[in-house]
């Protein structure tokens, strides 16, 4: 194996170290609970581009928490409660479910942040510490992403 710089290889578990964090956050079983729905609200959002400049974001307001939901599962959800887990670090909610219909859901990008970003953050640090070439541009932007996913995840 090549020889490392101290610090380098510092970063490296650092960087590893949060992103299994992450992981396990997201893979652990959390908490389950069913709470009364508030409201479902549909919002508009626009943008400028030839997908036709707007798109619904559907959510589920609780006593306690408020996120995302598809499209179909706002529409067709005709209970009062929705059950849902949240993770066990960051109190994320990492999937839904109506309590009549038990499929749950997942929000994409709750995926995409707590599964896998991390998991190619420690595929590209394990890999670019086996190869010889440089890949210090790439491995800082994944570390710097992953510094924000952090902070997305802890607001």
């Amino acid at each position: 194996m090549k020889k490392i710089k101290r610090a380098k290889l510092i970063s490296y578990v650092v960087t590893i170290t949060l992103a299994l964090v992450i992981l396990m956050n997201f893979s652990l079983p959390g908490k389950a609970l069913t709470e009364e729905i508030i409201s479902i609200d549909k919002n508009k959002q626009t943008y400028y581009n030839a997908g036709g400049n707007f798109h619904y974001v559907h959510s589920i307001k609780t006593t306690n928490h408020k996120f995302p939901v598809s499209e179909v599962f706002a529409i067709s959800h005709i209970d009062k409660n929705v059950s849902f887990t949240t993770s066990l670090i960051f109190d994320e909610i990492n999937d839904y479910s109506s309590p009549t219909y038990k499929n749950s859901s997942h929000y994409s990008l709750r995926i995409a942040s707590g599964f896998i970003l991390p998991l190619i953050v420690i595929l590209v640090l394990l890999v670019s510490l086996k190869l010889k070439k440089r890949m210090d541009t790439l491995v800082f932007v994944l570390q710097a992403v992953l510094v924000a996913d952090l902070i997305f995840l802890l607001l």
